[in-house]
């Protein structure tokens, strides 16, 4: 449990670069403000 607290601590710590997802965020952006 501890370990899994650790790796979740990191991943919500960590520096969002984008990259190949940053395509779908801005869709999904774009339909939010829309509705």
């Amino acid at each position: 449990p501890e370990e899994a607290i650790e790796v979740v601590e990191s991943w919500l710590n960590a520096k969002f670069v984008g990259g190949r997802h940053k395509r779908r965020i801005k869709k999904i952006s774009k339909l939010e403000k829309e509705n």
